[in-house]
């Protein structure tokens, strides 16, 4: 049985007489190391260190209403920081066939993934037990399909369990981060998201959230994977502490925005729910940044309940932040004056003027899609004195005309069959009409 929060919910705030800037916040046993939810810098020298939410609990947005399924190894949905919040008719076991989420305990403590990302999201406030949610109020859901088999089947049941009813999705996982592995979502995957955002959340479209990967030490590229690079799926990076790349980090052109992670040693983690009922100040990688993302989006619907997916991605890309991030090499600006960095995408998400642009935001007009056979040309030129180059070009006059002409480019999707012998040197680059190489992978 869910809970109503409504009227529970009265003020997470308090203001000290003496001085009103001071505000008593919630009594959570771990809040205050929360980092990335409040600004805790002891100096202004240090780049912003949190993801803008506290002005949006006062402007009443909580994410109450809102329904997040986490897809992992299971759910733990009797801890007491999860239980008020927990929604069965989101939650499955696609590993057994049955609809108990429960991740399976060993001594190792495995399986404890998933428990770890929904708290992120959806742990309950004021309530003395670990930390805050981003999204204290939102309904969480499991949906079981790590802990055994993973195959196509299971993939596409996941994905497409319950799409009229669950507005996010969330997913912390994809083909092994070793730098050699490649994989795409197959037939009946691919099937689920395509049908998720047709079809969820009554036509306007389910949110799928990403998480990069943590291949960045082994020079995994996530542009070699196809779910973080669907133009249906939200790809979210990791920010250290310290408002640096880390060590874990994957680059690529897919990456949409930046949430908060863990960085060097010295830097502090992020804040969750764990097996057993417990907490852990200890959860990492790009895993946790797109929760943090999922439950800024749940606060984002709140306010706006009408926003499709389209609506969504163009909200990220106009909201998210260059100047936390602006110390990092790789940026540039694109034709639009967006400032972009292939590890950090359009920059931190700032839920506050996230959910400030989403409360009065227009419907983007309805996507077309135009079509364009390539016609590619050998270039004899040598790079290095050894390497030709193969150019495709692209005529875009059957775009420029017509029912389906584009006035503002939302995805680019290119599809290349070759063959090479040579695995890891063959780069591709995109290069948009200004001369900018705006993508540049090795395959």
């Amino acid at each position: 049985m869910i809970e109503n929060h409504k009227n529970k919910f009265v003020s997470i705030f308090s203001t000290n007489k003496h001085n009103p800037k001071d505000k008593v916040l919630f009594n959570d046993e771990l809040w205050h190391l929360e980092w990335y939810l409040q600004d805790t810098r002891s100096s202004k020298k240090h780049p912003k260190l949190d993801l803008n939410v506290l002005p949006v609990y006062e402007l009443g947005f909580t994410g109450r209403g809102i329904r997040i399924a986490v897809l992992d190894d299971g759910l733990e949905y009797d801890h007491n920081d999860l239980r008020n919040n927990y929604d069965p008719d989101i939650s499955y076991n696609v590993n057994e066939g049955n609809t108990d989420p429960m991740p399976r305990y060993e001594s190792t403590g495995t399986n404890a993934h998933g428990t770890r990302c929904a708290g992120e999201i959806a742990m309950e406030a004021n309530n003395g037990k670990c930390g805050v949610g981003v999204a204290f109020e939102a309904y969480i859901g499991g949906i079981k399909l790590l802990d055994g088999l993973v195959n196509d089947r299971v993939e596409g049941e996941a994905l497409g369990f319950k799409p009229e009813i669950v507005d996010i999705y969330t997913a912390s996982w994809g083909p092994p981060d070793d730098g050699k592995s490649l994989e795409a979502p197959g037939r009946l995957a691919t099937e689920a998201i395509y049908r998720g955002i047709n079809k969820g959340r009554n036509g306007k479209g389910s949110i799928y959230v990403w998480a990069s990967g943590n291949g960045g030490s082994k020079y995994d590229n996530c542009g070699c994977d196809g779910y973080v690079g669907s133009i249906y799926t939200i790809a979210i990076g990791s920010a250290s502490q310290t408002g640096r790349s880390p060590w874990y980090s994957e680059k690529c052109p897919a990456i949409l925005a930046t949430t908060y992670s863990s960085g060097t040693n010295q830097d502090q983690m992020i804040v969750t729910t764990d097996l057993r009922n417990t907490c852990t100040t200890k959860h990492t990688g790009t895993s946790a940044s797109a929760p943090l993302a999922a439950g800024i989006l749940a606060l984002a619907l709140q306010a706006n309940k009408n926003l499709t997916w389209r609506d969504v991605q163009h909200l990220i890309v106009w909201t998210s932040e260059y100047n936390p991030l602006k110390e990092n090499l790789g940026w540039s600006k694109n034709a639009a004056g967006f400032w972009y960095n292939l590890n950090f995408g359009f920059g931190l998400m700032n839920a506050y003027v996230l959910v400030n642009f989403a409360s009065n935001w227009i419907n983007v007009p309805e996507k077309k899609i135009c079509e364009i056979p390539m016609e590619f040309v050998l270039d004899t030129k040598l790079i290095h004195g050894m390497i030709k180059t193969l150019s495709f070009v692209v005529n875009d006059i059957k775009c420029s005309k017509g029912r389906n002409e584009i006035n503002f480019l939302e995805h680019v999707e290119i599809e290349v069959n070759l063959e090479y012998t040579r695995r890891g040197v063959l780069e591709m680059y995109l290069i948009a009409p200004s001369g900018k190489y705006i993508n540049n992978t090795y395959i």
